[in-house]
């Protein structure tokens, strides 16, 4: 195979496939699970146990601990109780008896807590770092989601997409 300037590019399709691959070395994987692990053990307080790797889905499955919404909630600005209720989609009966006998989070429960650390993860970057800039942005109404406030906005995963996709037009000076 030649290019424009005429020169010859070495290998086969299946040797540059291969050369590409190994291209993507183990460094990108681990640095993409070591930020995956780095939000996530902040925002929820979650941590890989001992020999083995950190696998978000495989915990969400399995349920978050309840202290997980509790450590967003904090983060959040808010009472665990009103971020189960109003965000996690609980009633307050299920929060206190899952409270009295520490009851793990269900699979669709763990799956409300982590969307939420994720919103609040990007909308932190689009502060510039300020944890606060971004938890009040969260919770102020905005008119490019009529009128509900972010949070509000992502209680449904059709909601969070959108509130994700405004976060990345204003990042790109695009608004919506």
């Amino acid at each position: 195979m030649s290019t424009s300037s005429g020169l010859m590019l070495a290998g086969t399709e299946e040797e540059r496939r291969s050369a590409f691959l190994e291209s993507l070395s183990e460094e990108i994987f681990t640095r993409t699970l070591d930020d995956q692990l780095g939000v996530y053990g902040r925002l929820l307080g979650l941590r890989p146990q001992k020999g083995q790797a950190f696998n978000l889905v495989k915990l969400v499955k399995a349920g978050l601990p309840l202290s997980a919404g509790e450590t967003l909630a904090e983060h959040l600005g808010m009472e665990p109780k009103d971020f189960f209720t109003l965000y996690v989609g609980m009633s307050d009966s299920t929060v206190r008896r899952r409270f009295k006998i520490l009851q793990p989070l269900s699979t669709e429960e763990s799956d409300r807590v982590v969307r939420y650390a994720h919103l609040l993860s990007l909308a932190t970057n689009l502060m510039n770092g300020s944890e606060e800039d971004a938890r009040e942005w969260l919770s102020s109404p905005a008119h490019a989601l009529g009128g509900s406030t972010p949070l509000e906005t992502a209680v449904t995963e059709a909601g969070a997409r959108r509130v994700e996709d405004l976060v990345i037009a204003l990042e790109y000076g695009m608004f919506s």
